[in-house]
């Protein structure tokens, strides 16, 4: 016979037996090499760090139909990474599992030691072997999941945690101010589509680390392997916050014009604290959102969202009251105690609105662009030593007593501290 004319191209020197032996293979972030067998496993499984990888050459070692599918893939549009605009979000088990949320809960530590260590110089506090972070998650099926396995790797690195448990994110504020904790990590897919979830992470100064902040370390740290630097985990404790937050609630609810007020909450936490403050509010109903077209009417109403701090108005004709509306409703009450109010906006509110200086009530409302993410915006309004914030996505950040806070009960607390100032209705207020 004689020999083939055509021969089969050898296979590349990638592919080959003696090129695998020596390659390592490590996934993105994970300190521990994994075996040849894994790998491959991954590859067909479609496993979301491969995508990057620079041994996915060794799709070519799949089955047809599996390398069809991979081509498919690399042409579509890339899915966006984990770390977004405001924090950690993902697909539970596609992008996220236990292994991703035990990764950046350790990257986490790594950035938050060095940030730590430039803060104490200007806040000292007494020195001790353990990071103290507070800790919680919100409601989604997902979350207590993700929470074990963020907890485990914060106590292996060196936190000690202040476990909220279920929670809301302003409660996560509210102890990490009241405790002078070093940082906070909440585990939340709030403005997240169902079947996701994610973290924010907090910095000592109580401030969102965002992208083009402090998230972007946290970013490089997760690609990378964060050694463990304790040999003991550190302690953790629960700590109930809903008597401290209740207490927070009714501190804003004093001297109110009587009104029917209708609440309706979107998160279960929220809730039951809202419902435990009832009293407190002035004629408060509160509203179920799955049966609200049912309830009777009310002379204002609020819808308070997933993360217990974004807060929309409605009038008494159930008409959605503008965000201008609100943030000039606000201004003209903190502009009781000023003579001027600096209000820094998000970089897409501030050039969808245009404003520079507005006549507002007795006073003047001076508008800032404050950046794309809510740690910029924060800083901003640090540096200004700004009153009132605004992302025009229904969230506020308001100056009290020193502290800027952001809470959709006090901005609800704040419009009828307003409208208590007359006797007009819903519609006619901030006009």
């Amino acid at each position: 016979m004689e020999p083939d004319s055509n021969p089969e191209p050898a296979a590349p020197k990638e592919f080959t037996s003696a090129a695998r032996a020596s390659f390592v293979y490590r996934c993105a972030g994970e300190p521990d090499e994994i075996s040849e067998g894994i790998h491959l496993s991954r590859l067909s499984t479609f496993y979301h760090k491969c995508r990057n990888c620079e041994h996915r050459v060794d799709v070519a070692r799949l089955a047809p139909s599996l390398q069809r599918q991979w081509e498919q893939l690399i042409q579509s549009p890339e899915q966006p990474g984990l770390f977004q605009t405001d924090g950690v979000r993902g697909l539970y088990l596609n992008q996220l599992t236990r292994n991703e949320a035990s990764q950046v809960a350790a990257a986490f530590v790594s950035t938050l030691r060095d940030v730590v260590e430039i803060w104490r110089t200007r806040h000292p506090a007494p020195p001790s072997r353990w990071l103290k972070v507070v800790f919680g998650h919100d409601n989604r099926p997902s979350s207590p999941d993700l929470a074990i396995a963020a907890a485990t790797a914060l106590r292996q690195h060196g936190c000690e945690l202040i476990d909220l448990g279920w929670s809301v994110r302003p409660q996560l504020d509210l102890v990490l101010r009241s405790t002078g904790a070093d940082g906070a990590f909440f585990v939340t897919g709030h403005d997240s589509p169902t079947g996701w979830n994610g973290c924010d992470l907090v910095g000592p100064d109580g401030i969102v680390w965002s992208r083009g902040g402090v998230l972007d370390l946290v970013e490089q740290r997760f690609q990378q392997s964060c050694p463990r630097l304790e040999r003991e985990s550190a302690p953790q404790t629960h700590r109930d916050a809903t008597s401290e937050t209740l207490a927070l609630v009714r501190g804003e609810l004093h001297g109110l014009r009587p009104l029917m007020v209708a609440i309706e909450c979107r998160e279960p936490t929220l809730e039951k604290l809202i419902a435990a403050s009832q009293p407190d509010w002035p004629g408060t109903l509160l509203l179920n959102a799955q049966r609200a077209d049912a309830e009777p009417a009310a002379d204002v109403a609020f819808r308070m969202g997933e993360d217990a701090r974004q807060c929309e108005m409605f009038d008494e004709a159930a008409q959605l009251v503008s965000v201008r509306r609100i943030l000039f409703g606000l201004g003209e009450l903190l502009l009781t105690e000023h003579p001027h109010v600096d209000v820094v906006l998000s970089d897409e509110m501030f050039e969808r609105c245009g404003w520079a200086v507005e006549r507002c009530g007795p006073g003047y409302l001076v508008f800032h662009r404050g950046g794309p993410s809510e740690e910029q915006m924060l800083r901003t309004m640090q540096s200004l030593n700004s009153s009132l914030g605004g992302d025009g996505q229904g969230r506020y950040w308001i100056r009290q007593a020193g502290q800027v806070r952001c809470e959709a009960w006090l901005t609800a607390a704040m419009v009828l501290k307003s409208m208590s100032r007359t006797d007009g209705r819903a519609s006619e207020w901030s006009q």
